[in-house]
């Protein structure tokens, strides 16, 4: 039997626990897999039990070359990014044997950017899915490796999706994770990615809207499973309440509240 595949996640805390899920279940012994977070408060509770302290890392915009310089001893053949926000300066791209891959919860180059779902939603498209793409030192572009994707459907909302989207996701990570730690696949190139923003802005429904871009945009705002915090959309009642959807009206209920309040 030859030597362990070296592989390298980059996660955030919604990621990990997907992963580590997966891990534990499919228990993998030909590979050996290093963890990379963005942020400390991602591990401190709760990822020591699951990794020992040598096979994880933080990575920051200031510490890049001292990381470089770990993985570089490690010589891994492949990294899989699933939900990491920082980019990923060359000089570790360059590390790995068979490069970085990304799994990118939307369909390139359309929709590029750390939030595309709440923009897909917005925008009424009729279908979403997952770009496999090698990375490069810009945001959500290098070589297109395959795309898996689906209809959306009226019931769907940001909670359903993002399951979908998940699911998805590691179903190809694990799939493809023998293939790409052994060669380079072929791809195109991805040309002319439109990085949407994130949605920063107010949550508060505007009762002047039809109903059909109110009741999107509380599709889009509805609360992913593995989020603990969440701000949910509202509108301010005649009484001047603040009223939160937690779940998404029909177009029959959003017309008879605008009645009611405006």
């Amino acid at each position: 039997m030859g030597s362990k595949k070296k592989v390298f996640f980059f996660l955030d805390s919604v990621s990990f626990p997907l992963i580590k899920k997966r891990l534990n279940f499919l228990k993998l012994k030909n590979f050996k897999f290093y963890f990379i977070f963005e942020k400390e408060k991602y591990y401190k509770n709760r990822i020591n039990r699951f990794i020992t302290k040598e096979r994880f890392y933080l990575l920051s915009k200031d510490n890049q070359n001292r990381v470089a310089i770990k993985i570089d001893k490690i010589r891994p053949e492949l990294g899989i990014i699933f939900s990491f926000g920082q980019k990923i300066h060359p000089i570790i791209i360059k590390k790995f044997r068979f490069k970085i891959i990304n799994y990118h919860t939307s369909i390139l180059p359309k929709y590029g950017g750390a939030n595309p779902l709440f923009w897909t939603i917005i925008n009424n498209e009729n279908k979403t899915g997952v770009s496999v793409h090698y990375i490069n030192h810009m945001f959500d572009s290098g070589e297109l490796i395959q795309q898996s994707t689906f209809k959306i459907k009226s019931t769907d909302n940001r909670k359903s999706l993002s399951a979908k989207l998940e699911n998805i996701t590691l179903d190809l990570i694990f799939k493809n994770l023998t293939k790409f730690s052994k060669n380079k696949c072929a791809t195109k190139i991805i040309e002319n990615t439109k990085i949407w923003p994130r949605f920063n802005k107010s949550r508060e429904i505007n009762l002047n809207d039809n109903e059909f871009k109110i009741q999107q945009f509380i599709k889009a705002l509805t609360k992913p499973i593995l989020i603990n915090e969440w701000t949910y959309p509202y509108y301010i009642s005649k009484m001047g309440e603040l009223v939160e959807f937690q779940s998404v009206p029909s177009i029959e209920e959003i017309r008879i509240l605008k009645k009611k309040h405006l």
